[in-house]
């Protein structure tokens, strides 16, 4: 069911996040809920993806965690694919894991490329914020 943690640099409406998370993924705004807590997500069934937006502080003040419930739709596509398309949709840089053991290293996917990146240590261990080095 937990399919991503994606931070951004931008701090979308609802309805815009909804609406880019449906681009992304290929289905209908009804089938996205975007919700503050996870003690609010739906049921399995009642939507596709789910999303709960957390915000930060830091030059990307946005963690969402991404919850697919229908496997399918990231069967075909890459998360680097998805990952593109919502940056596209929101004008924004999202970092997204890079699949290291380093909790300091991401990749930073924009509309026009992919690229690994270094957090700020000391920012992201006594701050929780997400700068780059």
């Amino acid at each position: 069911m937990l399919w991503q943690e994606i931070i951004l640099d931008v701090l979308p409406s609802h309805a815009s996040l909804a609406a880019a998370l449906a681009a992304a993924f290929g289905v209908s705004t009804g089938r996205v809920a975007i919700v503050d807590s996870e003690v609010f997500l739906p049921e399995a069934g009642l939507v596709s993806v789910a999303c709960e937006r957390t915000e930060l502080s830091g030059a990307f003040p946005l963690r969402l965690t991404v919850y697919v419930y229908d496997h399918r739709l990231v069967a075909s596509k890459s998360v680097h694919a998805i990952a593109t398309e919502l940056a596209t949709q929101l004008g924004a840089r999202c970092l997204i894991s890079d699949d290291e053991v380093n909790p300091y290293t991401r990749t930073m996917v924009t509309a026009e490329r992919v690229q690994p990146v270094t957090l700020n240590v000391s920012k992201l261990d006594e701050e929780e914020e997400y700068w780059l080095d």
